[in-house]
């Protein structure tokens, strides 16, 4: 738990956020992140591993200088993981750092060997690879559980009435399962945006070289099947001419996901605040002010937008990068690096944070129920009735209901037709019926507008609970 005796507020609140969630909100404040090469170093270890079996398998190289080799890659991933190797910037990249350490263990005569039948950017797009393969897992494996926690959620207050938005305005009769469920919809399509990803790009990349191949006999399946790669990319050429195009589809995805919950931290702000007092957030994902004593600050929903906002542009720049120069690889490429990483570093953690301020949020019924009363929530259901009970076109029943809408207003019922404004609005149109009154009231009654909403994907509570089981069907068939 952080110490809220450093900060300057946290007085009122009875919890703090976690390093964990100040550290989200407070972004490259204070903390730098770490050097693209230095996320790399497991990953090209991994790869010479791979590269150095090989080549002593298929005779290219000497058994035991591959084992050396093997070793020595073995023994410098220890001391990384335990903080003892780091990248020195004056040799350029996390290759050469790595080569240089393994040729002064073992030696040049057999270091030597490791870079047979391969250029750097048979490595870099190896390691981008192996990097983005796991974040597209992990990806998916965060929009799983924020989906779940929709689902969960949207079960549970399948009859919390709320007003349904357009335009910012009252719209209809809605509840807050039926909003949960269905952003869990746009949820569950990123983890299944990322299998679409990798059953595109989860392909290994080295024998590439340069693009055009090498003389030597290389065995490129065996080194995919010893990274756990299903296959090869079947054209050298491909991957490093495209290199950025496997980045460019990973964040697209990755946008339209944070996308989705920018959106509803957007709305969870609005239903916060002191007009709507819908919800509250938690404090541990809340803020105070350095002056205003009584502040609870929403910071880690609108961090959320900043973040969302950050990987579009991310995006946009991946898009924006290819088809600039002739075929074959150019240094420009290597911006696809920074970009995707920081698309990652920026995005990834909006979906769990969004999970747990849901979880630990607290909703309002009777606020929300209020509000669902407002703004003549009810006048399409209304609407609706006349059309279902008395046979009235759509059409005609609409300006019917329009009108009386307005004389309603005149007559100081600013949230709901009366029967009064109806049957004038009825005369007005030369329609010969008249509702009881009884009626008028209970066809714009939030509650039983709700029970009649049946039909499949709509918000009454049964078809929420339909809808959430069919999703939670496609979630199960989402990579873990």
């Amino acid at each position: 738990m952080a110490d809220e005796t450093k900060r300057l507020w946290g007085g009122r609140f009875e919890s703090a956020p976690t390093d964990e969630v100040l550290g989200f909100m407070a972004g490259r404040d204070v903390v730098s992140v770490p050097a693209c090469d230095e996320v790399l170093i497991p990953y090209d270890i991994a790869g010479s591993i791979a590269h150095a079996t090989m080549l002593a398998e298929v005779g290219i190289i000497p058994a035991e200088s591959a084992r050396r080799i093997v070793e020595g890659l073995e023994a410098i991933r220890r001391d990384h993981e335990a903080g003892g190797f780091r990248l020195d910037p004056a040799l350029e990249d996390v290759h050469t750092n790595v080569e240089r350490e393994l040729a002064r263990r073992i030696g040049e005569d057999h270091a030597g060997h490791l870079h047979t039948a391969r250029s750097r950017n048979d490595q870099v797009l190896l390691d981008m690879r192996l990097w983005e393969r796991d974040a597209a897992r992990c990806i998916a494996g965060e929009a799983r559980r924020l989906a779940q926690v929709l689902l969960n959620l949207g079960r549970e207050h399948r009859e919390t009435l709320m007003p349904g938005f357009t335009h910012h305005q009252h719209a209809t009769v809605t509840s807050l399962g039926h909003l949960l469920v269905g952003m869990a919809g746009g949820v569950i399509r990123t983890a299944e945006r990322m299998a679409d990803w990798l059953a595109r790009f989860d392909r290994c990349p080295l024998g590439a070289v340069t693009g055009y191949g090498t003389t030597f006999p290389i065995d490129r399946r065996r080194v995919a099947e010893l990274l756990g790669f299903p296959g090869v990319d079947e054209v050298s050429f491909d991957p490093v001419h495209t290199r950025g195009e496997a980045e460019a589809e990973l964040v697209g995805a990755l946008e339209l996901g944070v996308l989705h919950v920018s959106s509803l931290a957007a709305t969870l702000i609005l239903l916060s605040t002191t007009e709507f007092g819908c919800i509250t957030i938690s404090d541990g994902f809340s803020t105070g002010s350095s002056i205003m004593p009584q502040k609870r600050n929403p910071d880690s929903l609108e961090v959320i937008k900043a973040r969302a906002a950050s990987v579009s542009g991310y995006s946009a720049g991946l898009r924006a990068l290819p088809g600039r120069s002739i075929a074959g690889y150019n240094r420009e490429q290597q911006w696809t690096k920074y970009m995707v990483m920081d698309a990652v570093r920026e995005g990834e953690p909006c979906f769990g944070i969004m999970a747990a301020v849901l979880e630990t949020m607290a909703v309002h019924p009777e606020a929300m129920a209020r509000l669902a009363g407002r703004g003549f929530i009810g006048a399409t259901p209304l609407t609706e009735a006349l059309c279902r009970e008395h046979g009235l076109p759509f059409r005609a029943a609409k300006r019917i209901i329009e009108r009386a809408v307005a004389l309603s207003v005149e007559s100081g019922s600013p949230d709901r037709v009366s029967p009064e404004a109806l049957a004038r609005a009825l005369a007005e149109a030369e329609v010969d019926i008249l509702p009881d009154a009884a009626d008028v009231d209970r066809w714009q009654e939030p509650t039983a507008v709700l029970r009649q909403l049946t039909h499949a994907g709509s918000p009454g509570p049964d078809a929420v609970m339909e809808a959430a089981s069919a999703l939670e069907d496609r979630l199960s068939r989402c990579p873990s």
